[in-house]
């Protein structure tokens, strides 16, 4: 997950990077690193962090912090199965 739109879940919903790391059952420490973009979130922790928040909360979130990349890619897809 893109550490942006990390910092904006966190700073949405009001909780701390420990209450996160409990919830994912990761240390505090690792959510200050992906936050950081010092490591990435691995495959397991971003898909339960996706059953947590939803994924088209997710999609919203994706694209308030600014990550067009995401939507041009939905819309890419979406298309071609039209084309």
């Amino acid at each position: 997950m893109n550490p942006k739109v990390l910092l904006l879940f966190l700073q949405l919903s009001r909780i701390t990077q420990h209450q996160l790391a409990k919830m994912l059952n990761v240390s505090q420490a690792t959510v200050f690193n992906w936050t950081k973009g010092i490591h990435e979130m691995k495959y397991t922790h971003y898909e339960s962090l996706v059953d947590l928040i939803g994924e088209h909360n997710v999609f919203l979130l994706e694209a308030q912090a600014g990550s067009n990349e995401v939507i041009a890619a939905d819309l890419k897809k979406r298309l071609k199965e039209r084309l």
